[in-house]
């Protein structure tokens, strides 16, 4: 084996190594604190994300908090899920409505 082939070979094996852990850390929950308005029953972060909000496993029911500005504290999963850790913390009237990305 050439000397290049050989450091090619040990690069590539390298690479693929460091992916895995890499991939790891991307898929790990995230603490943070979200506001946003609750919109036809959907909770929209103030830059426009529809966040799936769940709580011990279910699916949060948000209505009542419809047109209302609310925070929660929780982790943020891939494909913006959102499992929350605390009770939402009522702002008051959504004056704002952020514009869905969606």
């Amino acid at each position: 084996m050439s000397r290049l082939s050989l450091i090619a070979v040990l690069l590539a094996t390298g690479a693929g190594l460091c992916l895995p852990i890499e991939a790891t850390k991307a898929s790990a929950p995230v603490k943070r604190v979200i506001e946003g308005c609750v919109l036809q029953g959907k909770f929209i972060s103030q830059r426009g994300y529809h966040i799936k909000v769940r709580a011990h496993g279910r699916t949060v029911d948000l209505s009542p908090y419809e047109g209302m500005e609310i925070r929660y504290t929780g982790n943020l999963l891939p494909g913006d899920r959102y499992t929350v850790q605390t009770a939402p913390l009522i702002l008051g009237p959504c004056r704002k409505p952020p514009k869905p990305l969606f």
